[in-house]
């Protein structure tokens, strides 16, 4: 009721498939006239809280690096098992 959320679709590098700033200069640019035209039409002040930017970045990364681990987990077993036999 009292906030507008706009998400932007993307966030990933194609060869990786890793988090990673995807946004060009121009999208930004872009997104943050969309805020500014938004805020005048409804008449209301311009507030942009980029919280929920930091806390997804902050998830990818502990994501990240639980995959990581994971990975490095399943290789040791792997090369035990390949080693028992």
């Amino acid at each position: 009721m009292h906030n507008i959320q706009i998400n932007v679709v993307g966030g990933r590098d194609r060869e990786t498939g890793k988090f990673s700033e995807t946004l060009t200069p121009a999208q930004r640019d872009a997104l943050e006239e969309l805020y500014q035209k938004l805020a005048n039409t409804l008449g209301v002040p311009l507030e942009i809280d980029e919280s929920l930017e930091k806390f997804t970045f902050v998830q990818h990364e502990q994501t990240e690096n639980a995959e990581v681990e994971l990975e490095e987990r399943l290789n040791r077993n792997e090369a035990m098992t390949e080693g028992a036999h």
